[in-house]
């Protein structure tokens, strides 16, 4: 089985269909810009914390070394192990 190509080894189709030649781009030259990017997380860190009460009390229940309670461990357990005979 043979397989041609339809296109010149030295061109590339674009997703419009037109036909680029490789030789044309700049590689190695960086071209990239984030000042939007940098906006935005700009705005994201200047938005208050919406759950603030919510952020506290899971800061103070990782702070104690009896959470989570050995029973809800011992339940998430025996869930796991239903599921993974099932597969």
């Amino acid at each position: 089985m043979e397989i041609r190509s339809s296109s010149k080894p030295e061109q590339v189709p674009t997703i419009a269909g037109k036909v680029t030649s490789k030789t044309t781009s700049s590689l190695g030259v960086d071209t990239a810009q984030f000042g939007t990017s940098n906006e935005i997380r700009d705005s994201l860190n200047q938005l208050p914390d919406s759950r603030s009460e919510r952020i506290k009390k899971g800061q103070e229940l990782v702070a104690k070394s009896d959470y989570p309670p050995s029973e809800t461990i011992k339940r998430l357990s025996t869930l796991l192990a239903i599921h993974l005979t099932r597969e």
